[in-house]
């Protein structure tokens, strides 16, 4: 029996909150809101051989082909966190970049840019297999994102501090967390 082979990867597992929490998240101008995508948690490592996956626990997982090709010959070296559906990988997040730097101790906002730019250099084809997902700011626009959710009986969505650094692992304490799903 082969055994799956730990990559060194370590995701941010988001913190459990309830809908109680909804209003306090949508007020306050220091978080962000995205999607809950319902997929598989995957991060992805590229470098200049290689493209591998790595499940929530870091143990190394299969990729979809479509996903392999899209960031085949990208970049010399990129970790990025998402959601994987189908043959799309739904990015959020990334965790170091070109050159290896290390883009954790970055607040959301300057890593989700990074992101952003990272993906707009695939070509264009390459786009339909890697999507970022987006973030929305403000009271009214949270709440308006918040209600089509609703509406459109989605899974659920993530708050995420503007500020806030990439923590591999879980926080339980939600007045601690960076990340927090509300389902």
């Amino acid at each position: 029996i082969e055994t799956a082979k730990d990559t060194g990867m370590r995701p941010m597992l988001l913190t459990e909150g309830t809908e109680e929490d909804l209003e306090w998240l949508i007020k306050d101008d220091r978080w962000a809101i995205q999607e809950k995508k319902n997929g598989k948690k995957v991060e992805i490592r590229v470098d200049a051989e290689t493209i591998t996956g790595a499940n929530k626990s870091g143990l190394e997982c299969a990729i979809p082909e479509e996903v392999v090709e899209a960031l085949r010959g990208s970049i010399d070296f990129s970790e990025l966190d998402g959601e994987m559906i189908k043959n799309t990988y739904y990015t959020y997040d990334t965790m170091r970049g070109t050159k290896k730097e290390d883009y954790m101790g970055l607040g959301m906002t300057e890593r989700h840019g990074i992101l952003t730019a990272f993906v707009a250099v695939l070509k264009l084809g390459n786009q339909l297999a890697i999507k970022v997902v987006s973030y929305i700011t403000g009271e009214k626009n949270k709440r308006a994102f918040v209600e089509k959710m609703l509406a459109e009986h989605r899974e659920g969505v993530v708050f995420k501090r503007l500020d806030g650094k990439y923590l591999p692992g879980k926080i339980e304490n939600i007045k601690k967390a960076v990340a927090i799903k509300v389902k």
